[in-house]
C-alpha cells in the first residue's frame, strides 16, 4: 500500500471512531428520554381518565365497598351516553 492509502485509511478511521461512539451515545440517550416522556405523559393521562371516571383511590370505602360515586357502583358509560351530562 502506498503512504497516500495507509494515511487516507488511518484519518478515516481516526474520524469515524469517535463520530460512532458520539452517535451512538446520542442515540442511547435520546432513545431514554423520549421513553422517559412517554411514560410520564401515558401515566399522566391514566391519572386523568381515573379521575374523570371517578376511580380515584380517595373515593373508594375501605374493605373492598363501593362508595357512591365510583366507578364502580356506577357501572360503565353506555355506548352512546355522555359521562358529563347524566344520560
Amino acid at each position: 500500500m502506498r503512504i497516500g492509502t495507509k494515511l487516507m485509511v488511518i484519518g478515516a478511521l481516526v474520524l469515524a471512531l469517535p463520530l460512532a461512539t458520539v452517535a451512538y451515545f446520542a442515540v442511547t440517550q435520546a432513545t431514554e428520554g423520549l421513553q422517559r416522556m412517554n411514560n410520564e405523559k401515558l401515566s399522566t393521562a391514566a391519572q386523568d381518565l381515573a379521575q374523570l371516571r371517578g376511580a380515584d383511590v380517595g373515593f373508594h370505602g375501605g374493605a373492598g365497598e363501593n362508595v357512591a360515586g365510583t366507578a364502580e357502583a356506577n357501572g360503565p358509560v353506555p355506548c352512546g351516553a355522555s359521562a358529563f351530562n347524566g344520560s
